[in-house]
């Protein structure tokens, strides 16, 4: 965004709109992808963040949300591991309650999600699966070196990271 001093007519704010994003710039995928969470049931989310779906999903190799807290980032991670049919949710160990409180409240079947608490959890993944950094990182048995990520390396159709600094290298 540049500033502007006559501000924007659409917001009322001084911010001159550059990109109209990706909603706008291809709108026949745009209304594939809404198509398909209508389909899948979802009408938990609101506008903006309908929106902002699908402008992550337009994105093939990765995006971020980096939105406030309490502006719905834990629907929007259901979601789209929801679409994708084979989602990792990867979040703090404390966060795992929350999620499951979150899943129960928009009444998801538990058919649908699962929480990844040991290897045979693995095996059979969900279109949601949740699992903590903390083990996502630890051993899959005693002395072994394989993680519970080898496990799940290349088995999910869309990864979730909330809190994504976590994952960066503290050294680099």
């Amino acid at each position: 965004f540049e500033f502007e001093e006559e501000g924007d007519e659409r917001s009322g704010v001084a911010w001159q709109v550059l990109h109209e994003g990706l909603v706008a710039e291809f709108p026949e995928l745009a209304h594939q992808l809404k198509s398909k969470i209508e389909a899948a049931g979802v009408n938990w989310l609101w506008p903006y963040q309908k929106e902002a779906l699908i402008e992550l999903m337009l994105k093939p190799t990765g995006a971020i949300a980096a939105w406030e807290q309490g502006t719905g980032k834990a629907r929007l991670a259901i979601t789209l591991a929801l679409l994708s049919g084979r989602g990792l949710v990867c979040v703090e160990s404390g966060l795992i309650p929350e999620m499951i409180r979150e899943l129960r409240k928009l009444k998801l079947p538990e058919s649908l999600w699962q929480v990844i608490d040991s290897p045979a959890k693995t095996k059979q993944l969900r279109a949601i699966n949740l699992i903590s950094y903390h083990r996502l990182k630890a051993g899959v048995g005693p002395g072994s070196r394989k993680t519970m990520a080898h496990l799940l390396r290349r088995r999910a159709s869309v990864v979730v990271a909330d809190e994504g600094g976590i994952l960066s290298n503290p050294g680099s």
